[in-house]
């Protein structure tokens, strides 16, 4: 749930061959209030979490395993705001 208790994020991990040492996530935001789904998206090799009120933060690991296990953290993919449904990718360096 988020903090305000309106939201909940919902998702479950699978893995889409035995070998996957990453595995897809599915997630879903859903309005309690409404009580429907308002978002959902998979994203391979990803973590999502709360980071506000009303923002998640999804991250992939897409890449060569060599690329991956080298990384250190994780680059956000993108941010979305669940009340707005405004999503957010980050400025390219």
């Amino acid at each position: 749930y988020n903090n305000t208790k309106e939201f909940a994020l919902v998702y479950h991990s699978q893995k889409t061959r035995k070998a996957d040492i990453f595995p897809t996530i599915e997630y879903s935001i859903v309005d309690l209030n409404k009580e429907k789904i308002v978002y959902s998206d998979v994203v391979p090799g990803g973590r999502v979490k709360w980071i506000g009120d009303y923002d998640i933060e999804v991250k992939s690991l897409v890449g060569r395993p060599k690329d991956i296990l080298n990384t250190k953290k994780m680059k956000p993919l993108y941010t979305l705001n669940v009340k707005t449904l405004v999503n957010t990718k980050p400025e390219s360096n």
